[in-house]
């Protein structure tokens, strides 16, 4: 038998959780389905008392999964598989039903078994009503800790493990061991992890940072020259030094990679990235947690989008353990959308085109081991968008060495894929370049040596020495 997760329907709708009565709990797979050949099950499904005595033992068992690390995970877990098992013995030969008493029992002794195994914080945490261990889930969630749409089920694996970590490094707790002690429990509850509780700050004066026309588009040029170039692209959201980007421009996307973050108003969000190895390549700190402050200075905060950001002064506020932390703030400039690329001069910066590569035709290389084809294209150059330029109404000038058309065929593709920057090509009068486009496959033949002789017989029959005739490859 698995270790059963259980969600808690609360009844007494509109009432704190912290202080509903006559909860009553379900197990966490459907009653619905046929579940006559497991007479447990049936049970649990019909008896709160006994889904709930369940969901304590739960909460015991992941402590000790906590306490003793993933060294000791396999062992714990056949362990307490071994010991749910054992309320087998629950079921009734004859009737073939399980007793509910005869469960509860047997979960309340194995619960106080594993709480019995536990200390410190571990013990707090695995001893709290369990109505309040599921109330501080769903307090991570509602913080952004736990990503948006979890369930609040009293189990605290690996991610609610995590979540508390992270909030725990966020507000400068004492202990950061994943475990909620009875003051942090209290502290969560309270103040959680919003900087800004229980008074919001006043925003940082944005006079550092470009104020944003108020239709959120600023001037083509004027992004480009405030900062001073193409913005740095940040791979995830986070700053070592809050009081190093002010004035700097970034690209980002207003997210949350691990999916932590924490609204302080429509238009302000608190984003918490652990930034990990695998995009550690901007300078971060493996594993650190990063908190940035970003605000939109014309409205709503377009949560998930990319836009371009600028930094500004740091903001300070007061964590929950009463420090005071210095958090990066930045403001947003302009937000880009999907279709963004650097050199679209949607900043302001010089265009730059994109020119496709034309792929060698697939099968042609089977046969022969050189292939070699080089074609001459004219093509008339249009600027329907005001920007770039496009290749059309291709025409094949020249074709040398392999004749075939898959070679066209490849080129005019890549001819209609790309795009091109005024800088990138060069025009008659009348608007029309021509393109090369060569392609070669294997080990080009050595030349042939224009001496060469061979032997040839006469219509005698003498053999003499003369210069051999051209070899012409086979293309």
């Amino acid at each position: 038998m698995t270790i059963r997760k259980l969600l808690l329907a609360f009844v007494c709708a509109g009432l704190p959780i912290s202080y509903a009565s006559a909860q009553e709990y379900h197990p966490d797979f459907s009653c619905s389905a046929d579940l006559s050949n497991n007479s447990v099950a049936t049970m649990l499904c019909k008896n709160s008392d006994a889904a709930k005595s369940e969901l304590q033992f739960d909460q015991a068992y992941y402590a000790l999964r906590q306490q003793v690390g993933k060294p000791g995970w396999k062992d714990l877990k056949a362990q307490a598989i071994s010991d749910q098992d054992a309320s087998g013995n629950c079921v009734d030969p004859a009737s073939g039903q399980a007793s509910p008493s005869c469960y509860i029992s047997h979960m309340n002794d194995l619960t106080a078994t594993y709480r019995g195994r536990l200390s410190g914080d571990a013990l707090e945490e695995a001893t709290r009503p369990i109505d309040q261990h599921i109330q501080l889930q769903k307090r991570l969630i509602d913080l952004g800790y736990l990503p948006t749409g979890s369930v609040a089920d009293g189990v605290y694996g690996e991610g609610t493990r995590t979540a508390i970590e992270t909030w725990q490094r966020v507000t400068h707790r004492p202990s950061v061991d994943g475990f909620l002690s009875n003051d942090d429990a209290v502290a969560l509850q309270q103040n959680g992890s919003n900087p800004q509780s229980p008074q919001k700050p006043t925003p940082p004066t944005i006079d550092a940072a470009p104020a944003p026309p108020s239709d959120n588009h600023a001037g083509e040029m004027s992004i480009y020259s405030m900062c001073g170039g193409y913005p740095k692209t940040l791979n995830a959201v986070g700053f070592d030094d809050p009081y190093s980007i002010e004035g700097k421009c970034f690209i980002i996307r207003i997210n949350s990679i691990i999916g932590q973050k924490q609204w302080i108003d429509s238009s302000t969000i608190l984003l918490i990235n652990q930034i990990s190895t695998s995009i550690n390549g901007l300078g971060y700190n493996p594993n650190t947690v990063y908190t940035t402050i970003v605000h939109d200075p014309n409205g709503h905060i377009n949560y998930g989008e990319l836009a371009v950001v600028m930094g500004a002064p740091p903001t300070k506020y007061q964590s929950a353990s009463g420090e005071e932390v210095v958090a990066p703030w930045v403001n947003v400039v302009k937000y880009l959308g999907n279709s963004y690329f650097p050199g679209s001069g949607e900043l302001g910066e010089p265009l730059k085109g994109h020119i496709e590569s034309a792929e060698f035709p697939d099968n042609l290389s089977d046969d022969v081991s050189y292939i070699y084809s080089k074609l001459s294209i004219r093509c008339h150059m249009v600027q329907p968008d005001g920007k770039f330029f496009y290749a059309r109404n291709c025409v094949l000038l020249n074709q040398e060495g392999d004749q075939r058309t898959d070679f066209l065929n490849s080129a005019k593709k890549s001819l209609m894929n790309s795009f091109y920057s005024r800088d990138m090509f060069h025009a008659d009068s009348n608007g029309y370049t021509v393109f090369f486009y060569t392609f070669e496959h294997g080990d080009k033949p050595p030349a042939e040596d224009p001496n060469r002789m061979c032997e040839k017989t006469n219509w005698l029959g003498q053999v003499k020495l003369k210069k051999c005739a051209p070899r012409h490859a086979n293309h």
